[in-house]
């Protein structure tokens, strides 16, 4: 198997040897923003998926282990604008996705979490549903490629996530 991945945030970068036993292993993070915590560094999803795709379609490999690393939905909440205005067109509140606007509410951080007022915290859930089927969306585009170059047929899936809930009650 040729072996190849394309990540895009430091903790599964080669500094936290993730890149052992990949042929080619390229990490997605715009230089100068690999704060650690905040999602400001990390390439978007299609971002991540055009420069896998156009891998594949000049070096398609048959066998291929392929690992593509999607950082969104993570804070920076931040969703293309046709993805936020399909969960919550009408949110009029001050409180966006920015991960250092939502510090003071995170749960699972060293100081006391602040109540996040409801509205607020619906709009929160509503940028990570974006979030999400931006991301759906964009595994649909990698989906297609590895189709196309590979046949689905020939492939083995595997999807996985971590999952938070830093800002539930």
């Amino acid at each position: 198997y040729r072996t190849a991945a394309f990540v895009s945030w430091v903790y599964v970068g080669k500094s936290f040897g993730f890149g052992q036993g990949f042929d080619s292993f390229r990490t997605l993070i715009r230089p100068g923003r690999v704060e650690m915590g905040a999602g400001g560094g990390a390439h978007s999803a299609s971002q991540i998926v055009d420069v896998v795709v156009d891998w594949l379609d000049h070096d398609p490999v048959d066998p291929l282990f392929l690992f593509v690393h999607l950082f969104d939905p993570h804070s920076d909440y931040d969703p293309p604008r046709e993805y936020s205005e399909m969960f919550d067109p009408d949110y009029a509140g001050s409180l966006d996705g920015r991960f250092d606007t939502l510090t003071k509410f995170n749960r699972y951080l060293d100081a006391p979490a602040q109540d996040l007022p409801r509205r607020d915290l619906e709009h929160i859930e509503a940028l990570y549903d974006a979030e999400i089927r931006y991301v759906d969306d964009q595994l649909a585009r990698l989906l297609q490629a590895l189709d196309e170059q590979l046949g689905l047929d020939n492939c083995l899936i595997v999807f996985t996530s971590d999952h938070g809930e830093e800002f539930m009650e």
